[in-house]
């Protein structure tokens, strides 16, 4: 008999679980970097939502009505299903020897599905 040069069938089927081995492992680390940008994106999405609801309110020429106007409590947001946003507006205002402070503290919290921690931001007005 004549041998030829060639791949035995153990051969074969060592290369192929070594391939099997690496394109699962690729398939893995793509899944988890899918996830990871997915949730990294749904926190971008959260706290620009904070963001523009901040800067709604410090636009509010009205500085006496902003806890009325807009404190809310946990509220769903239609353009963003699965979010729910809370405005939560106090106003300190203490007389001092030195003088009266008034201050407006606004926090927004959004949580919701896809965040693994509510983003809050924060932010202090004072009297115009």
């Amino acid at each position: 008999m004549e041998t030829r040069g060639g791949f035995t069938i153990v051969e074969l089927l060592v290369a192929l679980v070594l391939l099997t081995v690496g394109v699962l492992g690729l398939q893995m680390v793509t899944g988890r970097m899918l996830r990871t940008v997915s949730t990294l994106d749904r926190r971008a999405i959260a706290a620009q939502i904070a963001e523009d609801r901040i800067e709604q309110v410090r636009a509010d020429p009205s500085y006496g009505s902003l806890t009325v106007r807009y404190g809310e409590e946990a509220a769903p947001l239609p353009e963003y299903p699965g979010l729910t946003r809370e405005t939560l507006v106090v106003r300190q205002r203490d007389s001092t020897e030195t003088g009266v402070t008034d201050f407006t503290r606004i926090t927004v919290v959004v949580e919701g599905a896809g965040l693994s921690s509510p983003v809050t931001r924060s932010v202090s007005v004072g009297r115009p």
